[in-house]
């Protein structure tokens, strides 16, 4: 009987009670740092784009211009190592 209780709680489990469950059983170390990347999240407003006028126009520039080039992801990597040198 308390097998089919813990399977049923494990079922009704969000995605969040899952992640909170993990955090908590890691070492206080771990924990704590894992909780101030949250926080800093969550005060700094995570998926807010801080664009000025000037970025969001030109942004909506380039998404505007259907002859824009796209480049590959080892396109972007090679031009990534050869300026920074990775």
């Amino acid at each position: 009987m308390a097998r089919q209780l813990r399977i049923c709680y494990y079922c009704r489990m969000t995605k969040l009670d899952l992640v909170i469950e993990r955090v908590k059983a890691l070492p206080p170390e771990q924990r704590d740092m894992i909780v101030a990347e949250i926080e800093m999240m969550l005060d700094s407003g995570v998926g807010e784009a801080d664009l000025s006028q000037a970025q969001e126009f030109e942004l909506q520039r380039r998404l505007a211009d259907p002859d824009r080039a796209y480049l590959s992801h080892e396109e972007v990597g090679a031009y990534f190592a050869a300026k920074y040198g990775r």
